[in-house]
Parts: structure tokens; C-alpha cells; sequence
């Protein structure tokens, strides 16, 4: 009896922590789509992006670039959990680069060792912040590239995140947000 009272007691555990998770994820998406319709400051959006990525994926750190079509090269809008160094890097060339490829193969990349990673261009920054393993996440919107977010772990035992599927979808809905024009009126 006591055996199957637990195993009761487990599985509703596991359905309302499960519960838990969808809610803030859904608490994630509207608030972004609020911060979205509401604001005319574009830094506050890309920042709330950032700490909600790390937030809903447990990342130890996140950048988000925006991509520059007239100059074609992706510059860092916000960042999180990485050190000062990295504004060194706050331009990246987008030709040859893991956000090309992530775009032309329209997928996230998973990256296992970003020390091994021959198109990965800050081998140096990942390695002294203690970065070992990468999501890269490219933002586009009807064929056009718009930018990427990039969420770095520091240890193999988070590789959870390569699982994560709601963050993929979430920023389907970044992506959707960066093609609008700016809000002028608010």
C-alpha cells in the first residue's frame, strides 16, 4: 500500500512540476510579446531576450547578435554570463561563419566542444571563460537571416539544453518579433 501511494504521490509530482515548467514558459512568451508591443526601446527587448533564454534553459551564459545586411556582419546587441572581454568580439563577420551555416541549413547547431570547432571564431573567449559546449540558434524570418542567439554551458553535465525544444520555439517567436518594423507609436 505504502509503495503505491508513493509512486501515486511521484507521478503527481512529476505532473505539476512538469505544469510548473509549461507555465513559466508560457509567462516567457507573453511577456515578450507585451515587451514587444509596448516598447520603443529595442536594448530593454534584446536584453529581456537574453535573460530569458538563460532563464528557461539554465545556460551559464547567452549572446544575442543582430545581423547587419548593408554590412554583413552580425554585432553583439546583449549578452549575458560572459566576461568584459567578449565586447572585444562585439562584431563578428557572418560570411564563413556557424551562423551562416546555421541559417543556410535552417537548424541549431549543437555544439559539442567549442574548442574543436574550426568556424567557431572566439575560441580564445569561450576557453578563458570556462565555455566548453554550444546552442547556436539562428534567427531568420521568411528567408531573411536577422541574427543569432548563442547560450554556452560550462560543463558536459548540462547538455540537457540540446533537448530543449521550447527554445527553439521560443525564438521562432524572437525571430518574428526583430522582423517587425519599430513600434514609433508607443
Amino acid at each position: 500500500y505504502e509503495e503505491e501511494l508513493s509512486s501515486k504521490y511521484e507521478k503527481l509530482r512529476e505532473a505539476y512540476n512538469g505544469f510548473g515548467v509549461v507555465r513559466r514558459q508560457m509567462d516567457y512568451v507573453f511577456d515578450l510579446l507585451q515587451q514587444a508591443s509596448e516598447s520603443t526601446d529595442t536594448h530593454f527587448l534584446y536584453d529581456f531576450v537574453v535573460s530569458s533564454a538563460v532563464m528557461l534553459t539554465r545556460a551559464d551564459a547567452c549572446v544575442f547578435r543582430v545581423y547587419d545586411d548593408e554590412k554583413q556582419h552580425l554585432e553583439m546587441v546583449s549578452s549575458l554570463g560572459v566576461p568584459r572581454e567578449w565586447l572585444g568580439k562585439r562584431f563578428v563577420k557572418f560570411s564563413g561563419s556557424l551562423v551562416e551555416e546555421a541559417y543556410n541549413e535552417k537548424t541549431v547547431l549543437k555544439i559539442v566542444d567549442v574548442g574543436h570547432e574550426s568556424k567557431y571564431q572566439s575560441v580564445y573567449l569561450a576557453k578563458k571563460a570556462g565555455f566548453s559546449a554550444m546552442l547556436l540558434i539562428p534567427l531568420y524570418f521568411r528567408g531573411k537571416v536577422l541574427g543569432s542567439l548563442s547560450l554556452y554551458l560550462k560543463s558536459d553535465q548540462k547538455l540537457h539544453l540540446f533537448d530543449n525544444a521550447f527554445i527553439e520555439r521560443y525564438s521562432r517567436l524572437v525571430s518574428m518579433i526583430l522582423a517587425m518594423p519599430p513600434n514609433e507609436d508607443a
